[in-house]
């Protein structure tokens, strides 16, 4: 009598704790990782479900980081820019007080703050500056497209080749 396929559901709460493993190990498998994910592996008889099962869980987990770490791209953008309005508003309150006292600095117990005052380049016609060669950097990269266009059509080119890749798509 051979055993019940294991469930989709079922697969995916396995590959859970496969993921978990890996998690612990930071992706990187040493023996006993690679040991214990061959056994985890024979142990289903449906391989290409657990497959499947272990590369879903795994995106779904990938997301769920993606989401986290885009949502704290916006908080630390938000504090960023609260911190650039309040800094904004302390070289005003600077600007205003060397005004009074002619004082570019305050001392308190606890920090000490100046007005600095610092030169930078602003580039208002990036035209007109481009048309100078000495203020004009060039950069140069590879056209993979047309490379790629030109081995595809029989083409040998030294220091390029077509290379295939194996994969698979669930659906």
């Amino acid at each position: 009598m051979s055993e019940k396929k294991v469930s989709g559901f079922e697969l995916l709460k396995m590959a859970g704790e496969l993921v978990a493993t890996l998690e612990e190990s930071e992706g990187v498998l040493d023996e006993a990782s690679e040991e214990w994910l061959a056994k985890w592996f024979d142990a289903t008889e449906d391989k290409i479900g657990a497959y499947w099962a272990v590369i879903q869980r795994l995106k779904a987990e990938a997301d769920f980081l993606k989401s986290q770490a885009d949502r704290m791209t916006r908080r630390r953008r938000a504090m960023d820019n609260a911190s650039k309005r309040i800094r904004a508003l302390a070289v005003e309150l600077m600007k205003a007080n060397e005004e009074l006292t002619g004082k570019t600095k305050i001392k308190r117990g606890e920090f000490s703050v100046s007005l600095t005052r610092r030169e930078s380049t602003v580039i208002t016609d990036e035209a007109a500056i481009l048309a100078l060669p000495e203020y004009r950097r060039e950069v140069v990269s590879v056209d993979k497209v047309a490379v790629g266009a030109d081995l595809k059509a029989g083409k040998t080119i030294e220091g390029a080749t077509l290379e295939i890749t194996e994969g698979v798509t669930w659906r």
